[in-house]
């Protein structure tokens, strides 16, 4: 059997006994730790009367108590599991007796034959108590005490439960149960064959919280805990025998069923047992509404996960898209804020390219032969003449304005320049005093970029 952590196992074994200090192997690691009696609990513990049991078994858990405190069992560390195995068969009747105390040497053999025969549940880091009833395997108690046997037994483990909780508070308890011994014929390992006293078949359930094994015998109706073990012994008769502990007879037969059906629902019919192997089977005898309810609920808990998942990412999908939305609207919000500014830009860009536009025609000047005219027009005009405008029109059109004593014969006097034609008044001459405004327009004989000029002016905003 395997077993987990810490380990209190209450049994009974008559055939083989051994008692020594647990203390000292705990110290000196001189024997094996598979398996360790500790029997130095006193008699008063873990006797108790049939007539007056209520009132003994409070005097035993008192006891107990003190012998808990100040024994070996109080170097079991408090944080780690304790598993308390406690046999319904095996706790209390009239008188309890315990053996005298065996050597080294007789403690290690008794331990040897105890290994392949009686406790095959006992592994490392157990403590196993045992307790010998007064009655032989072959006997029977009387009928009348095998429910007070039974419902003693289930009050002494109580008891024990109690008495470690009060003496380690923080210790969890991991496994509390009992562990019912069936010993039966031949006949129910019907494909297994095994020899006489050799071959166990352990049947092992995990996960129970109770079962109730109810064979047609009603007297033998028995209680598994949170973990339950059978096991099962081969003869080869074809007698029956007593349940071990209550003492009630059992046929093969009643016991043959229950363990084939279980067997069965194992998947572990047709398998060997041999001598020296024990064959585990894991069994769950929880019943099949139970199984379909567990079934239910974890088929709820997996939609719920899988709900609560998928509205996981349904919101997460929602807050990208609210987050991009946001964005959108902070941009939109922003813009309309930069508006005014953007008209101005807009309207500074086309300024800047009206001025550029300008700035081409006056590079263009010179290439348009602009100044040898107006070197000409310099040297032809009276002294007492100023011009006040001079207005170049696309076309080659000059108008000339100003003022001059002789503004009568500024005409003729531009007419005879070569450089121009069409020379006439483009407005009256008006006199005042000496000097009198004139307005002359003329044309530039020598245009030759006339219509390239013109383009660009037509560009000008």
């Amino acid at each position: 059997m395997p077993l987990s952590g810490q380990h209190l196992i209450i049994g009974t074994d008559q055939a083989y006994y051994c008692r020594f200090p647990v203390a000292s192997w705990l110290k000196n690691r001189t024997l094996p730790p598979q398996h360790l009696t500790l029997s130095a609990c006193p008699v008063e513990v873990i006797s108790a009367s049939l007539q007056t049991h209520q009132e003994t078994l409070a005097h035993a858990q008192t006891s107990l108590v003190s012998w808990l405190q100040t024994s070996v069992l109080a170097q079991i560390h408090p944080q780690k599991p304790l598993s308390i195995w406690l046999p319904p068969e095996c706790f209390l009747h009239t008188q309890v007796a315990l053996p005298k105390a065996l050597s080294i040497e007789e403690a290690q053999a008794a331990l040897a034959l105890q290994q392949g025969q009686y406790f095959p549940f006992a592994t490392q880091h157990a403590l196993i108590l045992q307790v010998i009833p007064t009655w032989s395997w072959g006997q029977s108690a009387p009928e009348q005490q095998n429910y007070q046997v039974l419902a003693l037994s289930q009050h002494f483990a109580h008891m024990w439960i109690k008495a470690i909780t009060q003496v380690f508070p923080k210790m969890p308890l991991a496994n509390v149960g009992y562990r019912p011994l069936l010993r039966l014929a031949d006949a129910t390992f019907d494909q297994v064959p095994v020899q006489e006293d050799q071959a166990y078949c352990e049947i092992s359930t995990q996960g129970i919280t109770q079962v109730i094994w109810q064979p047609e015998d009603p007297k033998l109706a028995c209680q598994w805990g949170p973990q339950a073990y059978v096991a099962a012994q081969a003869h080869t008769d074809q007698q029956t025998w007593p349940y071990w502990g209550v003492g009630a007879q059992v046929e093969y037969h009643t016991l043959s069923s229950r363990l084939m059906d279980l067997l069965e629902r194992a998947g572990q019919i047709g398998k060997k047992v041999h001598p020296q192997l024990r064959l585990p089977l894991r069994l769950d005898f929880r019943p099949p509404c139970y199984i379909d309810q567990q079934r239910q609920v974890r088929k709820r808990r997996f939609l719920i996960l899988t709900a609560l998942v998928g509205l996981c990412l349904v919101g997460l999908g929602a807050l990208a898209g609210w987050q991009r939305w946001q964005q959108v609207q902070s941009i939109a919000q922003q813009e309309a804020a930069l508006a005014p500014q953007i008209a101005q830009v807009q309207a500074l860009r086309a300024q800047i390219q009206a001025y550029e536009a300008r700035f081409a025609l006056l590079e263009s000047l010179p290439k348009l032969q602009v100044l040898p005219w107006l070197t000409a027009l310099d040297k032809q005009l009276p002294q007492d003449t100023w011009l006040t405008q001079i207005i170049l029109e696309p076309q080659g059109k000059v108008t000339l304005v100003g003022r001059s004593a002789q503004a009568e014969a500024l005409v003729g006097i531009l007419s005879q320049m070569p450089e121009f034609t069409k020379v006439s008044l483009s407005r009256a001459i008006t006199r005042e005093g000496a000097y009198a405004s004139f307005g002359i327009s003329i044309e530039l004989v020598d245009w030759p970029q006339r219509d390239a000029f013109m383009e660009t002016y037509a560009r000008e905003p």
